[in-house]
């Protein structure tokens, strides 16, 4: 199940760090599921 609570400037950065390398989805991951774990693991980086 995707939540997907972020902005578009969250959507924004996470393209940012997917198309760079800076972020790989996980084999059989989809983009949603991946977005909410580049959330989760943004978040605890501002923490």
């Amino acid at each position: 199940m995707s939540r997907c609570d972020g902005t578009f400037k969250d959507y924004c950065d996470f393209c940012e760090d997917r198309y760079s390398g800076r972020f790989k989805l996980k084999e059989n991951e989809g983009l949603f599921q991946a977005f909410d774990r580049w959330l989760e693991e943004h978040k605890k980086d501002m923490e």
